[in-house]
């Protein structure tokens, strides 16, 4: 009986009724897709909404580390430390160095040594070269620290194994502290060697002198004077001067063509360096040796644990 209603309103359904009715379809179609439409861009801007929100922070904290960092090389040091005592104390070890090297330096701070060795503790402890060779210098200085060669030894070698060029001049600096003038040098020759060809002007200068004494390699002139140019022509302020001093008296000494072959082997040496990856030069297998009786042991058991009160809030 239904469906002979149905089909009895279907066909007394007049045209003008008929058209009205697939106007009304087409109209909630094009309604439903719009809404779908509609419905695809709302969750598009919602994605990028909870990204915004879920990466803003990292992205503000990148650009406060470096507003901090700006600020502290224009010596807006007051700015600076604003910024980056936050982030130090949350763990950016970028952050606490810097805040050691304003701490050590007396820059938009009282110069406090004990409190730029507490921040540079915390950096080196993750990993930041710079740090480790700081800490090691203030140890082998007693700056802020109680002074500890064995300490300092440690975080030297830390750092050197970052090919620090700082670190690995100062360890073999000291060697030579430790070694008696009759005692192969050899091995603080190895240390500098490494730390030169990574563009140290003291590691040059420290050649210089070696070679110019006879001290771990046979005396040579032309080589002391390689060495003296290098250092002068990487040096800045007291480091120039004195390998440019060490040049002249060495120049007093020498033959015209000695002082050629000099500037010649230093150009050579230069040119090797820039034209040669660092990353695949061996790297020579050096080891602190155990000193001769009547000089200083520097092979003293390294301790292994941290000075507490240092790294203690």
């Amino acid at each position: 009986m239904r469906a002979r209603r149905e089909a009895g309103s279907q066909q007394s359904e007049t045209p003008k009724r008929k058209a009205l009715r697939c106007a009304d379809r087409r109209r909630f179609m094009k309604t439903s897709v719009a809404g779908r439409k509609f419905d695809v861009w709302g969750a598009v801007t919602f994605l990028c909404l909870a990204f915004t929100l879920i990466s803003g922070p990292r992205i503000a904290a990148a650009e406060t580390l470096t507003d901090g960092l700006i600020r502290y090389a224009v010596r807006d040091y007051a700015g600076a430390r604003k910024i980056l005592e936050p982030l130090a104390r949350g763990g950016d070890a970028d952050a606490q160095l810097k805040l050691g090297v304003m701490y050590a330096n007396g820059e938009g701070v009282s110069q406090d040594p004990a409190e730029a060795a507490r921040w540079f503790v915390r950096a080196a402890e993750r990993g930041k070269a710079d740090a480790q060779y700081a800490l090691g210098m203030m140890y082998l200085e007693g700056v802020g620290v109680l002074a500890d060669e064995a300490l300092a030894l440690r975080w030297l070698l830390a750092a050197a194994e970052q090919e620090s060029p700082h670190a690995l001049n100062a360890i073999g600096e000291l060697v030579m502290r430790h070694l008696c003038p009759s005692q192969d040098h050899a091995a603080a020759v190895a240390w500098f060697s490494r730390a030169a060809r990574l563009g140290d002007s003291r590691a040059l200068y420290n050649l210089g002198m070696l070679n110019a004494l006879g001290r771990g390699v046979p005396q040579d002139a032309v080589e002391a004077y390689k060495w003296f140019a290098l250092s002068a022509s990487a040096g800045l302020g007291s480091e120039r001067e004195a390998a440019s001093r060490a040049l002249t008296e060495l120049r007093e000494r020498m033959m015209p063509l000695q002082v050629g072959d000099g500037q010649r082997l230093a150009r050579d040496w230069f040119h090797r360096q820039v034209s040669v990856s660092e990353s695949l030069r061996p790297k020579p297998e050096v080891r602190i040796p155990t000193t001769a009786p009547g000089c200083m042991d520097l092979m003293s058991p390294v301790r292994s644990e941290m000075i507490s009160p240092i790294v203690s809030e």
